[in-house]
C-alpha cells in the first residue's frame, strides 16, 4: 500500500493536469477569438494577446510538473543504455539531486520576483490592468512542485538502489 501523501499528490497532479488542459484550450480560444475580431470585424481588444499569453504560460508551466513526474520530458539516454542497471540508477540519483537543487534555487528566486512585483504594484498596460505578479505567480508554484516531484523521485531511486 502506498503512503497517503503519494495518493494525495497523485490527485493534486491530476487536478493540475486538468487545469493545464483547460488553460491551453482557453488560450487557443482567445487566439482564435482575437483573430476573428482583428481580421473580420477590425475591432481587436487590447487584452486578447496578453490573456492568451498568460493562459498559455500557466498551461505550459503546470504541465511541466506532470511531465516531470511521469518521466515524459526529453531524455537523451543512448549512453545510459550501455550502463548496468545499478550505474544507471546512480546516474539518475545524481541528475535528480541536481534537479532538486536547481528547481529549488529557481523557485526561491521566483518567489522573490513575485514579491518584488507585488510590492511595486506593477500592472499590465492593457485595459485589464492585470498585476504582473499574477502573471509570474506560476513560476514559483510550478518550480516548488517540480522540486517536490523530484524529491519523490529521488526517494524512489534511493529505495530502488538499496534493494537492488
Amino acid at each position: 500500500m502506498k503512503p497517503w501523501f503519494y495518493s494525495l499528490f497523485s490527485h493534486l497532479l491530476k487536478v493540475i493536469e486538468a487545469i493545464a488542459v483547460f488553460l491551453c484550450l482557453a488560450s487557443l480560444f482567445l487566439v482564435g477569438y482575437e483573430v476573428v475580431m482583428r481580421y473580420i470585424f477590425a475591432s481587436p481588444h487590447d487584452w486578447g494577446d496578453e490573456l492568451a499569453l498568460i493562459t498559455m504560460l500557466y498551461s505550459l508551466f503546470l504541465v511541466a510538473i506532470v511531465a516531470l513526474r511521469e518521466d515524459k520530458h526529453t531524455n537523451i539516454d543512448i549512453l545510459l543504455l550501455k550502463l548496468s542497471e545499478r550505474k544507471r540508477t546512480i546516474w539518475e540519483i545524481f541528475l535528480t539531486s541536481v534537479t532538486i537543487v536547481t528547481c529549488g534555487a529557481y523557485a526561491w528566486a521566483a518567489v522573490r520576483i513575485v514579491q518584488t512585483l507585488k510590492l511595486h504594484g506593477l500592472a499590465s498596460p492593457t485595459s485589464l490592468k492585470i498585476p504582473f505578479w499574477i502573471s509570474y505567480l506560476v513560476l514559483p508554484i510550478s518550480l516548488w512542485l517540480c522540486t517536490l516531484v523530484s524529491i519523490e523521485k529521488l526517494l524512489k531511486l534511493l529505495f530502488k538502489l538499496r534493494h537492488s
